[in-house]
Protein backbone atom coordinates (compact mmCIF):
# COMPACT_ATOMS: atom_id res chain seq x y z
CA UNK A 1 0.00 0.00 0.00
CA UNK A 2 1.02 3.66 -0.83
CA UNK A 3 1.63 5.96 2.34
CA UNK A 4 -1.00 8.35 1.08
CA UNK A 5 -3.86 5.02 1.32
CA UNK A 6 -2.30 4.32 4.32
CA UNK A 7 -2.87 7.71 6.07
CA UNK A 8 -6.54 7.30 4.39
CA UNK A 9 -7.20 3.99 6.41
CA UNK A 10 -5.75 5.76 9.44
CA UNK A 11 -8.88 8.57 9.18
CA UNK A 12 -11.26 5.88 8.47
CA UNK A 13 -14.36 4.41 11.01
CA UNK A 14 -13.76 0.86 12.52
CA UNK A 15 -16.93 0.20 10.59
CA UNK A 16 -15.74 1.53 7.52
CA UNK A 17 -12.64 -1.01 8.20
CA UNK A 18 -14.53 -3.98 8.75
CA UNK A 19 -16.88 -3.40 5.26
CA UNK A 20 -13.03 -2.89 3.61
CA UNK A 21 -11.88 -6.17 4.72
CA UNK A 22 -14.74 -7.92 3.62
CA UNK A 23 -14.44 -6.68 0.19
CA UNK A 24 -10.71 -8.28 0.24
CA UNK A 25 -11.38 -11.26 1.46
CA UNK A 26 -13.73 -12.10 -0.89
CA UNK A 27 -11.10 -10.46 -4.10
CA UNK A 28 -8.71 -12.50 -2.54
CA UNK A 29 -10.88 -15.46 -2.51
CA UNK A 30 -11.71 -15.14 -6.31
CA UNK A 31 -8.10 -14.57 -7.53
CA UNK A 32 -6.77 -17.47 -5.58
CA UNK A 33 -9.50 -19.62 -7.25
CA UNK A 34 -8.41 -18.18 -10.62
CA UNK A 35 -4.77 -19.15 -10.02
CA UNK A 36 -6.06 -22.48 -9.17
CA UNK A 37 -8.34 -22.87 -12.30
CA UNK A 38 -5.11 -21.43 -14.24
CA UNK A 39 -6.68 -18.47 -15.66
CA UNK A 40 -4.34 -16.31 -14.07
CA UNK A 41 -0.57 -16.67 -13.69
CA UNK A 42 0.13 -13.48 -11.26
CA UNK A 43 0.54 -14.83 -8.09
CA UNK A 44 1.78 -11.90 -6.26
CA UNK A 45 -1.06 -10.18 -7.32
CA UNK A 46 -2.66 -12.56 -4.53
CA UNK A 47 0.25 -12.07 -2.00
CA UNK A 48 0.26 -8.12 -2.28
CA UNK A 49 -3.83 -8.29 -1.20
CA UNK A 50 -3.01 -10.29 1.49
CA UNK A 51 -0.12 -7.85 2.93
CA UNK A 52 -2.78 -5.11 2.26
CA UNK A 53 -5.13 -7.32 4.39
CA UNK A 54 -2.93 -7.51 7.28
CA UNK A 55 -2.47 -4.29 7.42
CA UNK A 56 -6.14 -3.19 7.31
CA UNK A 57 -6.44 -5.69 10.17
CA UNK A 58 -3.91 -4.12 12.13
CA UNK A 59 -5.25 -0.82 12.05
CA UNK A 60 -8.85 -2.24 12.96
CA UNK A 61 -7.25 -4.20 15.98
CA UNK A 62 -5.48 -1.08 16.88
CA UNK A 63 -8.75 1.44 16.85
CA UNK A 64 -9.72 -1.03 18.92
CA UNK A 65 -7.27 -1.26 21.41
CA UNK A 66 -7.20 2.86 21.27
CA UNK A 67 -11.21 2.36 22.44
CA UNK A 68 -10.43 0.24 24.91
CA UNK A 69 -7.83 2.54 26.32
CA UNK A 70 -9.90 5.63 26.24
CA UNK A 71 -12.66 3.66 28.47
CA UNK A 72 -10.63 2.44 30.87
CA UNK A 73 -8.75 5.50 31.58
CA UNK A 74 -12.12 7.29 31.70
CA UNK A 75 -12.84 4.35 34.86
CA UNK A 76 -9.29 5.06 36.07
CA UNK A 77 -10.45 9.08 36.62
CA UNK A 78 -13.70 8.18 37.61
CA UNK A 79 -12.59 6.02 40.95
CA UNK A 80 -9.77 8.61 41.41
CA UNK A 81 -12.32 10.70 41.63
CA UNK A 82 -14.28 8.76 44.03
CA UNK A 83 -10.94 8.04 45.97
CA UNK A 84 -10.13 11.56 46.56
CA UNK A 85 -13.86 12.55 47.58
CA UNK A 86 -13.97 9.39 50.09
CA UNK A 87 -10.22 10.22 51.48
CA UNK A 88 -12.08 14.13 52.06
CA UNK A 89 -15.00 12.89 53.87
CA UNK A 90 -12.34 10.80 56.03
CA UNK A 91 -10.55 13.94 56.77
CA UNK A 92 -13.74 16.53 57.23
CA UNK A 93 -14.88 13.30 60.03
CA UNK A 94 -18.27 12.51 57.97
CA UNK A 95 -17.82 9.03 57.54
Amino acid sequence: MKKRELINLKNKSLKDLISLVGDMKKTITESKLELKLSRVKNVHETNRKQKELAQILTFIRIKQLEDENEKTSHQIEKDVKISKDARKGVKNGTN
